[in-house]
């Protein structure tokens, strides 16, 4: 079978425009800037501690005061496009579309626990390993005294 000439140009041309077409559009969705900014991270839930603390046998009622060095931070990036016209469209004004990039944790600097259990060793030593790997600090930033 054999193709004439004159449809074989055409065909590449129609090929070749079509291309371009595909190259342009794809351009106009493909500028894209990360805008980054930082949020608090949320501290440890001292009342949640509290609560599991208080099952260990013989702890009584808990207390527990937590201090940090920082405050932690969320770095989110925000997706930023641009329409056909070049205008931005950041993410307020297409729906809050942002993702974590990274996020810092706050810095425990010191653990207070007061129980009422904690005069018997025994139970002092189970609330000082309870909140050390509730908490994930070392045994010396954490401090579990008798309390009424």
């Amino acid at each position: 079978m054999k193709i004439p000439q004159n449809f074989k140009n055409k065909k590449y041309i129609i090929i070749l425009v079509f291309g371009v077409i595909l190259l342009l559009i794809g351009n106009i969705s493909v500028p894209e800037k990360k805008a980054e900014t930082t949020f608090s991270v949320q501290t440890v839930d001292e009342s949640k501690l509290k609560k599991t603390l208080e099952k260990i046998d013989g702890a009584g009622k808990v207390e527990v005061f937590i201090s940090y060095k920082n405050s932690g931070t969320k770095q989110i990036a925000q997706h930023v496009t641009r329409d056909e016209s070049g205008v931005e469209l950041a993410p307020e004004n297409i729906g809050d579309d942002f993702y974590v990039v990274s996020v810092e944790t706050p810095q425990i600097t010191g653990v207070l626990i007061t129980a009422t259990g904690a005069a018997d060793e025994q139970v002092k030593n189970r609330i000082l390993r309870g909140a050390k790997y509730a908490l994930g600090v070392p045994y010396s930033k954490i401090t579990v005294e008798p309390g009424d």
